[in-house]
């Protein structure tokens, strides 16, 4: 969660250079650009960030950041509508400020994409995951909960947390 709203965080900062950035259209992860296949982000700030959206960033922060993240996607397709959302979904990336728009949707951003909206839906993504012991055995490993057998955490429809 406080990756995703540094990130959203970074893209308003940047909205004085790049006016298409606001608090309810943004995203950057590893995409297509204008320049081809980029693999940035940020924060810290990085120096190839030329104002392109990637919808699969807060896509893939639903479970996350419900409220914030499904917030961005339907401004995002609001505002840009066909331009940026089609029969497999969203454009992998668009440049609001400049109108550039990629032709391709790849697939692996479709997938974190219906992952994300899977689990906001009905929280089972998250389930199974915390069902795997490796997963729990890690946690615990670098401090994330207090004992091996804590039960996984459930993201109910909404966004909210349920042990």
């Amino acid at each position: 969660m406080t990756a995703t709203l540094a990130q959203r965080a970074y893209c308003i900062r940047l909205h004085q250079k790049f006016p298409g950035y606001s608090e309810d259209v943004w995203g950057i992860t590893a995409s297509d650009s204008v320049k081809g296949y980029v693999a940035w982000g940020g924060p810290p700030d990085d120096p190839r960030v030329d104002g392109t959206v990637v919808p699969s960033a807060p896509a893939g922060s639903l479970m996350f950041t419900p409220r914030e993240s499904l917030r961005a996607l339907r401004k995002m397709k609001q505002l840009y509508g066909d331009r940026i959302y089609g029969r497999y979904g969203f454009a992998d990336a668009f440049n609001p400020t400049t109108g550039w728009v990629d032709s391709d949707v790849i697939g692996i951003d479709v997938g974190i994409t219906l992952v994300g909206a899977e689990n906001l839906a009905t929280g089972k993504v998250w389930t199974w995951f915390m069902q795997n012991s490796e997963i729990r055995d890690a946690q615990v490993k670098i401090g994330l909960t207090s004992s091996p057998g804590a039960g996984p955490e459930k993201i109910l429809p909404g966004g909210s947390r349920k042990p």
